[in-house]
């Protein structure tokens, strides 16, 4: 009999060990049964609990307490995989970090341990990297609390006593209910922070000397094309943020290139010089090269930039003369088909075409926004813009909702689109924003391809760039912040989807970036 009750006694502690073993591991697969319910729900956490007390009936009550409170204590404790002991002796000297200021509080001495010292650092990674909402993993528990809850709900409903609701934050219903994920759809951008990435340069296997003059994206694909400085080159690249490979160069013997863009169509690249009388039509399929005269007639002896329409129906260019003048260029004809001549005696310095390419929006000195029915070939509409003395730069948002203009002294007006057309208010029509982040006179301005995105630039002081959120008409606070490498920008270009985004500076660098909200190169 002693020995039986000895024999019995081993058994017991072997149990236990056994069963201590079983659950070191299940804690180290499974670190908790709150997770353990997360991942199998709760079916499978009463399973394991009815096994293990089937289990342990035949041990002592007392015993097995003890080792289920001793597990689910070093189950529930969750330590670092490794702990540098050196960090806790270690004493930094935060006046002499470099990154010591930034991290101090009032509370701190004037030595920090490396515990204390890697708390701050993360804090304040944190709090200039915050998470984004859509990285977060909601708790798998508290979702099927949810469905627990609207389940309960709906039945409820039917028997009358409820009225049923829908889990509208499951991710799983939203993609069963939504198709704008798989239709392309964008939902709406968030104010306050972007999120973007930067790539490789644009042009970085054939960059140029002095500041760009040109980008434009395909209207599309992603080939981009390039000039700047002194260059007598349009480049051609494509742009797939990985390699950006060279595509072609085009060379022009007598012309130092100004201003290049895309035809309507894609097809086709129009280019123009400074102090020419002649401008050039590049025909990208077949190669060939074609040259325009300038006719002293339309009072624009001299093509220097350009603005061209993007309606494929409307294939013209408006050229920028002096006195006023803007030669109309017809980019399948290759013909002369008009000029415009406004009131003001200068240069032009600023004109948008319509979307469906009927109408035109030129501006120069004075501020006076000209409005011209291109099918009559007459002024139709003038207003002024308000407090501007020189409207340097519009733009028109793609769906014409937003009219942006920008001026000599860095004010940026934003229009209702209906307000500023002929059929609106016949009077000058009032700003309802007027953007004052800039104090230098604005040279490009673009909205993206759903606008929900305007960026304006200014080459006059460095890293003069700044990107709207037209839904809230507020300026991105993150970006760009002092470290980014704009230097001074003179031009800006979005990708037709809106993933990518181009600035080209003073060093002849087209900056690239990735914009993380739109999945759509």
């Amino acid at each position: 009999m002693v020995d039986m009750a000895k024999r019995g006694k081993r058994d017991w502690r072997a149990v236990l060990e056994d069963s201590l073993k079983a659950e070191n591991l299940e804690s180290f697969l499974f670190k908790s049964e709150q997770e353990t319910e997360e991942r199998f729900g709760k079916e499978g956490v009463k399973s394991k609990e009815v096994s293990d007390s089937e289990a342990s009936s035949s041990e002592d009550e007392e015993g097995g307490n003890q080792l289920a409170e001793l597990a689910s204590e070093k189950s529930k404790e969750r330590k670092p995989a490794w702990e540098d002991e050196d960090d806790i002796a270690l004493k930094i000297d935060v006046n002499a970090s470099r990154h010591g200021r930034g991290i101090q509080k009032a509370s701190d001495g004037a030595t920090l341990t490396g515990v204390q010292y890697e708390r701050r650092l993360r804090d304040r990674h944190m709090k200039l990297h915050p998470r984004t909402s859509w990285a977060q993993v909601k708790s798998r528990k508290s979702t099927r609390k949810r469905r627990k809850v609207d389940s309960s709900d709906d039945e409820a409903g039917i028997n009358g006593s409820g009225s049923g609701a829908s889990d509208a934050d499951d991710p799983i219903d939203e993609i069963l209910t939504s198709a704008n994920v798989h239709l392309g759809k964008h939902k709406t951008l968030p104010a306050q922070q972007i999120e973007l990435s930067r790539l490789l340069d644009a042009n970085r296997n054939e960059r140029t000397f002095g500041f760009i003059n040109s980008i434009e994206f395909h209207p599309e694909n992603q080939l981009m094309l390039t000039c700047g400085g002194k260059d007598k080159r349009v480049h051609l690249f494509n742009v797939d943020g990985v390699e950006n490979p060279k595509m072609q160069t085009v060379h022009f013997n007598d012309m130092r290139v100004v201003k290049a863009a895309f035809s309507p169509s894609g097809h086709q690249i129009t280019v123009s010089g400074g102090g020419n009388k002649h401008c050039y039509v590049y025909d990208i399929e077949a190669s060939t090269l074609q040259k325009v005269q300038s006719s002293q007639r339309d009072g624009c002896p001299h093509l220097v930039t350009f603005t061209t329409s993007k309606a494929p129906d409307v294939p013209l260019a408006a050229f920028h003369g002096t006195g006023g003048t803007l030669p109309l260029l017809c980019m399948k004809s290759k013909q002369w088909v008009g000029t415009l001549k406004m009131n003001t005696g200068n240069l032009v310095e600023s004109a948008v075409f319509s979307r469906d390419g009927k109408e035109l929006y030129s501006a120069g000195s004075g501020g006076t926004v000209h409005v011209w029915d291109l099918r009559m070939r007459r002024c139709r509409h003038r207003w002024n813009d308000d407090g501007a003395l020189k409207c340097t730069s519009m733009a028109l948002s793609p769906q014409e909702h937003y009219m942006a203009v920008g001026s000599e002294m860095g004010a940026v007006n934003l229009y209702n689109f209906d307000d500023c057309r002929p059929s609106g208010a016949q009077n000058a029509p009032a700003p309802i924003k007027t953007l004052l982040n800039l104090t230098t006179r604005i040279d490009d301005m673009q909205f993206n391809s759903d606008a929900q995105i305007l960026a304006i630039a200014s080459q006059r002081i460095p890293g003069s760039l700044r990107l709207v959120h037209m839904p809230s008409r507020t300026v991105f606070k993150n970006w760009p912040t002092m470290k980014t490498p704009l230097e001074y920008v003179s031009r800006v270009a979005f990708s037709p989807g809106g993933a990518f985004f181009a600035a080209g500076n003073s060093k002849g660098r087209v900056l690239l970036y990735r914009l993380h909200h739109y999945g759509t190169v």
